[in-house]
């Protein structure tokens, strides 16, 4: 598994929250939309969520999915399938520790 430079946090007061990291974090706005904002902030993507969860996702690629997903689950962790914006198979990873994960496979070169 490798990190992928792409953060998911999910907030409440959405529209404040976006004020905050553009103009207290200094963030670069790449995308706005009515339920999530795509920033940028030196090579870190951050992708702010109109969520009251409040849960935050890091993100990691893999070139082996299959084996890498069982390793996971070997380890305690809860995989929930998911879909990339383009429709690939991709994972949220629970570990038992609190950290949350997306997973997505990258094509070996």
């Amino acid at each position: 598994m490798h990190f992928s430079p792409h953060i998911a946090i999910q907030v409440r007061e959405y529209e404040k929250a976006v004020v905050f990291f553009k103009d207290f974090l200094k963030m670069e706005i790449k995308s706005y939309h009515a339920n999530e904002t795509h920033f940028k902030l030196n090579n870190i993507n951050f992708y702010i969520e109109n969520n009251p969860a409040c849960r935050t996702y890091f993100e990691f690629f893999t070139s082996e999915m299959e084996s890498t997903i069982k390793e996971l689950e070997a380890s305690g962790c809860q995989a929930r399938e998911t879909k990339t914006p383009e429709n690939k198979k991709s994972y949220l990873v629970y570990t038992p520790f609190g950290f949350n994960f997306h997973l997505w496979e990258k094509e070996s070169e």
